[in-house]
């Protein structure tokens, strides 16, 4: 438990550090008059550095030394960096996640190494990384999501499917950045914490595999949950509205909440609350390992009564 507690402490002091180095960089998100902006100052994006070492040290403490997770989470924190700072294509940025996913499954092998495991390894990846980037559009939002997931990856860990340090430290790394990214913000993750988180989350429902496709499908859709619900949300507005894909509005579920009143904790707690029932749901029922019939079925029932009740409370809206 040595590396939870240094996963914490070395996020956390990287925060503090990065609200003195970020503007020193050129790393930071300015507000500028900008529609798609909350925020009322400057902040640094540099949060997800922190969530990186926070995790990759505390695991090479808890005696953990994988190889694919820090080979594709280096390659997207470099690419959310070059983003941050510069800004790139959605072309691009899209390459850059591919190659990235790739390497990772690739590296990970167990299950993954047959055509179709190896396609649905590279998919999730690349769901999980722009469904977490997303939804980072208000103080602490990401973060305690995916602080929720955390913890499912190391109960699953802990139920035999994965590794539960992964979980265990990863959980500690997010509280530690959590604690200068809570309303107001001192620091945001930026799009380098975005698409390290995705891949730090993609990852725990991937080494599940040696416990079979199926408990995976299921440990992915919990862990990725309100991610994905939010993600699903604004491809289905944007298609209606004959928008870019790939562009950016404040039509988010987040938004729209905020629009009709709720603070930014209120929003937030809701959205924790939803994934704990999601992550218990799903990877709860993962350990019975029930197949592919059960496993869809689970996902399309819950899913079906997510969006359903979400809609009898207003509070996911398709379109503007």
């Amino acid at each position: 438990m040595v590396g939870v507690v240094v996963g914490f402490a070395v996020a956390l002091a990287w925060s503090y550090f990065a609200t003195w180095l970020g503007p020193r960089v050129g790393i930071v998100d300015t507000p500028g008059g900008d529609a798609l902006k909350v925020h009322s100052r400057p902040t640094p994006l540099l949060g997800g550095v922190g969530v990186f070492a926070g995790l990759h040290v505390g695991l090479l403490i808890e005696g953990v030394d994988d190889v694919a997770l820090l080979a594709g989470s280096s390659l997207v924190l470099v690419l959310g960096l070059v983003d941050d700072r510069s800004g790139l294509s959605p072309k691009v940025r899209l390459i850059a996640e591919v190659i990235a996913a790739t390497v990772l499954v690739a590296l990970i092998g167990d299950g993954l190494r047959n055509p179709a495991g190896f396609a649905f390894g590279v998919v999730l990846v690349l769901v999980a990384i722009n469904a977490v980037n997303l939804l980072d559009g208000i103080d602490a939002l990401v973060g305690s999501t995916a602080f929720i997931s955390a913890l499912g990856i190391a109960w699953a860990g802990a139920a035999g499917f994965g590794e539960w340090q992964l979980g265990a430290v990863l959980a500690a790394a997010l509280a530690g950045f959590l604690i200068l990214n809570r309303p107001r913000a001192r620091i945001f993750l930026g799009d380098n914490g975005a698409y390290t988180i995705g891949v730090f989350l993609a990852y725990g429902a991937l080494r599940t595999t040696q416990e079979g496709v199926w408990p995976m499908l299921l440990i992915a859709a919990g862990l990725l949950g309100v991610f994905v619900i939010d993600l699903t949300v604004t491809i289905l507005r944007r298609a209606r509205n004959g928008k870019e894909l790939f562009g950016g509005d404040r039509s988010h579920i987040y938004d729209q909440l905020r629009d009709r009143g709720w603070s930014t904790g209120r929003v937030v707690i809701a959205a924790t609350t939803l994934q704990t029932a999601l992550v218990a749901a799903f990877v709860g029922y993962a350990f019975s390992n029930p197949g592919p019939i059960g496993a869809i079925a689970a996902i399309i029932a819950m899913g079906a009564a997510t969006l359903v009740g979400a809609w009898r409370l207003h509070l996911f809206v398709v379109v503007d």
